[in-house]
């Protein structure tokens, strides 16, 4: 048994322990049993959604995480269940749009713009003229790391790709505006 609590998106198998017949089951016919995190649940799940156009809970995805994190698993005929829909949406939301990111379809980073009228249109202008999407701003005028005179932008730029990005920081860093890829 599990004595501690378990924090993970897949609370349908964060349980604190097996049941004397699953137990049972598991010791008959089980090779082996991994563990996987929280990460890889995630990935299943986009996978699903991306390739298959299908929708599984992240308790029911844990057994695709299993194969991604752990490949030899699957050498030989495998099956891999998938099952249950029961998903926050707001939990749907934050792992697309972190899978965004680390797919680099977004570009999340933080720079800075001269403080003063037609500073901040620069920036948004510069990365207009480089094919970026703007997603979101976060204007921060009063950030202790940023030097007087000028002021903080956090950004989630949509791109194309991790050439993109490339291409997209080495035009804002030649325009005056220096980058921190944030994840």
């Amino acid at each position: 048994p599990r004595l501690t609590p378990c924090d993970t998106i897949a609370d349908g198998i964060a349980i604190k322990a097996p049941s004397e017949r699953t137990f049972e089951y598991i010791q008959a016919l089980a090779d082996d049993v991994v563990t996987v995190s929280d990460e890889r649940i995630a990935e299943a799940i986009l996978l699903l959604l991306t390739r298959m156009k299908v929708l599984v809970e992240p308790s029911g995805a844990a057994g695709l995480a299993a194969l991604l994190a752990h490949p030899g698993l699957g050498v030989g005929q495998t099956a891999c269940i998938l099952c249950g829909g029961n998903i926050d949406l707001k939990l749907l939301s934050d792992l697309i749009e972190r899978g965004m990111i680390r797919t680099s379809r977004y570009f999340h980073f933080f720079t800075s713009c001269p403080d003063r009228p037609g500073g901040l249109a620069a920036l948004l202008d510069t990365i207009a003229k480089a094919g970026g999407n703007v997603m979101e701003v976060t204007h921060n005028r009063i950030s202790a790391e940023i030097p007087y005179g000028r002021t903080g932008v956090e950004m989630l730029i949509e791109v194309r790709g991790e050439e993109h990005i490339a291409r997209l920081e080495e035009r804002l860093q030649a325009g005056g505006y220096p980058v921190r890829r944030l994840d």
